[in-house]
């Protein structure tokens, strides 16, 4: 029998408290890869990880292209999330903005996604 890898980005996987979002963007690491910007932080827990996305409005005026391009990060972070090492005894948080002016293709997020999610490493 073989194993199946799942892909899942389920509701306990998303970063909606706004209370952990701005704690975030206080306090937390960030790392500038083109296009995406990410904001990052570890804490005691039991190993979950949480993610958000979100695109500015001053760069994309219509609705329809912000979601276009949010709806592609969540894809190339959901195809690429088992690229994050993190131990079973660290939370992590993580929120991914993105970083352009202009649409860039599917192929260069998930490219530029799987850099970002290798370059996260979890303290011990």
């Amino acid at each position: 029998m073989q194993l199946q890898q799942h892909f899942f980005y389920g509701k306990n996987e998303k970063l909606k408290s706004r209370k952990e979002i701005s704690g975030l963007f206080l306090s937390g690491k960030k790392i500038n890869r083109a296009p995406f910007r990410v904001f990052y932080t570890y804490f005691p827990g039991t190993g979950t990880v949480k993610a958000g996305v979100g695109v500015s409005s001053r760069n994309f005026k219509r609705a329809v292209d912000r979601n276009r391009i949010k709806r592609l990060m969540r894809e190339s972070y959901r195809l690429n999330k088992n690229h994050l090492t993190c131990s079973p005894k660290n939370n992590l948080n993580l929120f991914i903005l993105y970083n352009s002016s202009t649409i860039h293709s599917f192929e260069e997020m998930f490219v530029s996604m799987k850099k970002i999610l290798e370059s996260i490493k979890c303290p011990d």
